[in-house]
């Protein structure tokens, strides 16, 4: 498994998705029922969300390219291999509970539990030092996904994903190393090695909003 393989087989389900259009037709059978603080464009919203989910999909492989550069620049590939290699793993081994989807559909689940996982890394690294492991916030399209995935499914998959980040932590604690996340995070050579990249990912006509004082949240 590699990057490179999980580029070309997200091509692959693209391509298949512009012939069928089982993702579009799936998201248009839900946009009646999503909370309301999820703002859609007025017209062709279901096009429009199904073109959010696809850069939310292909955003992972794109992220990881950098993430694995920025690792090899710094000699830090010990302590970052296990979350490229969880992330792949979330597309080409999945739970069972992202197994039973197709397509498209399929890989929005693997791809949540990837952003969530990253999101979870973060949280961490953020605890220890004050600082992400990764310039990356993904918390608003992650909340948008969650909501389209539905609960009880997406509850279950962000355990999914607080597990692996536990698992990540634990085999970082057992490595022999001075270089913790927490330690990467305030390095300067890590931080430069990102200066340069741009994230791309935008919710663009897809927005979440929440009213003054509301109570009311996706998860």
């Amino acid at each position: 498994m590699t990057i490179e393989k999980l580029n070309t087989f997200i091509a692959q389900l693209k391509q298949d998705e512009a012939n069928t259009h089982d993702l579009r037709r799936y998201l248009d059978s839900l946009i009646q029922g999503l909370h309301s603080s999820i703002q859609l464009p007025k017209e062709n919203a279901a096009e429009k969300l199904s073109q959010f989910i696809s850069e939310y999909i292909g955003h992972v492989p794109k992220f990881l390219n950098v993430f694995d550069q920025a690792a090899k620049n710094n000699q830090l590939q010990a302590l970052i291999s296990p979350l490229t290699h969880s992330a792949l793993n979330f597309f080409f081994q999945p739970p069972k509970q992202v197994a039973q989807h197709h397509g498209l559909e399929k890989a929005m689940h693997s791809a949540y539990l990837c952003q969530r996982l990253f999101e979870e890394i973060n949280d961490h690294c953020i605890s220890k030092s004050a600082e992400p492991l990764i310039p990356i916030d993904m918390t608003t399209a992650n909340l948008i996904v969650h909501n389209i995935i539905g609960e009880p499914l997406a509850n279950d998959l962000d355990v999914i994903a607080e597990q692996n980040c536990a698992k990540i932590r634990h085999y970082l604690a057992d490595l022999k190393s001075q270089k913790t996340p927490s330690f990467i995070a305030n390095d300067d050579q890590w931080n430069k090695a990102w200066l340069h990249w741009s994230e791309s990912f935008s919710v663009g006509d897809i927005s979440l909003r929440f009213e003054i004082n509301s109570s009311s949240t996706l998860m």
